[in-house]
């Protein structure tokens, strides 16, 4: 087994108490906060450099954020599934011993720093999210993937809008001179109005002819 990494001495803590959040059965802190990239875990298996044995790897490689909250857990695999888990070549245990004291998990990312979010808040979603049956997390995904569909159309709409002629449809009013939205202004083209011409393929949307925002000529 490699050394070179210990994690009581390795783990790097954000400096708050976390104690008030809860203990687990052996006395430890139930959250804590630790640096993203001084966070590992125990692989096991046949390396490139021939040798087989354990090393300690970064846990969470894709996550991008500096400081991460985990949450510690007790509900791991039974000791039969988890001794299933081998390196297919060498057949080393591939996760080191079973953790039958539990172990931490990844439930939250400070993508904009720990100070920019409120800690409270969100241990307590954390806890309330362990209480969501299945379709309770069907529905939230559900929610989250309508309101990107939202965004998106509402980002599309307000492209097209800016790339109408100038004016559309919209009314208009300049000191005693002025036009009600009951009346409908009747359209003039770009070269009407002495205005650059837009590049790009043209599109007809509702009988206006419409173009790539993007403007020839270095204008």
């Amino acid at each position: 087994m490699s050394f070179e990494y210990d994690p009581a001495s390795s783990l790097r803590h954000w400096p708050t108490p976390m104690g008030r959040f809860g203990k687990n059965p052996f006395g430890e802190n139930l959250y804590r906060i630790v640096l993203t990239e001084s966070r590992r875990h125990l692989v096991g298996g046949l390396w490139p450099d021939g040798a087989t044995g354990y090393h300690w790897v970064p846990k969470y490689r894709s996550v991008k954020a500096p400081w991460i909250l985990e949450r510690w857990r007790w509900e791991m695999l039974s000791k039969a599934k988890w001794d299933e888990l081998v390196d297919p070549v060498s057949g080393w245990p591939l996760f080191g011993p079973y953790p039958t004291r539990g172990d931490y998990e990844l439930v939250w990312e400070f993508d904009s720093g720990v100070d920019a979010d409120n800690l409270d808040n969100i241990i307590g979603f954390v806890n309330r999210r362990d209480s969501w049956s299945f379709q309770d997390h069907r529905d939230r995904v559900a929610a989250e993937y309508q309101q990107e569909e939202n965004d998106i159309r509402k980002a599309g709409r307000d492209e097209i809008r800016d790339c109408m002629t100038a004016f559309g449809g919209a009314p208009i009013s300049y000191g005693r001179f002025g036009r009600g939205t009951k009346t409908q202004r009747d359209f003039a083209t770009a070269q009407d109005m002495n205005l650059p011409i837009p590049c790009g393929r043209p599109q007809n949307l509702n009988g206006l002819e419409v173009t790539s925002s993007m403007f020839a000529g270095g204008v």
